[in-house]
């Protein structure tokens, strides 16, 4: 899915990160739990020793988006990292971080509507004034 304004780093995933889906995907299946909790930079650095590629953060977070929706829905992301996760309490936890940033970033699309309003509005009459 590609972001409007984002478009370069939202594309979708090339040969190469679908390589580095498949390779992931097994190695957090190998090693479930928090113990095994990798950073952005942890996940790009095996990706350039497995495959001689760099990843930048935005299609890391890509990579991991894809394997969420495409099999691996405990995936889940602390502020530490991510890890792979069966715990019912790790699961529950991110749940409710995620409706919390949920509600954060419709809070602010919903004031930005709002000012996008005032400000045509405001534009509208302007107009007006100056037709006379």
């Amino acid at each position: 899915m590609l972001f409007r304004s984002f478009e370069t780093i939202t594309h979708e995933l090339n040969q190469f990160e679908l390589e580095c889906v498949e390779y992931l995907g097994q190695w957090f299946m190998a090693n479930k739990g928090k113990q095994h909790t990798l950073k952005n930079a942890d996940i790009a650095m095996m990706a350039e020793k497995r495959f001689g590629k760099k990843l930048i953060d935005s299609r890391v977070r890509k990579i991991v988006q894809f394997l969420r929706t495409n099999g691996l829905p405990n995936l889940i992301a602390t502020s530490n990292g991510y890890f792979y996760t069966e715990e019912l309490k790790d699961i529950e936890n991110w749940i409710i971080s995620l409706k919390q940033r949920e509600a954060a970033i419709r809070t602010i699309r919903e004031k930005a509507e709002r000012h996008l309003e005032i400000m045509k509005i405001r534009k509208y009459a302007s107009n007006q004034i100056e037709m006379f």
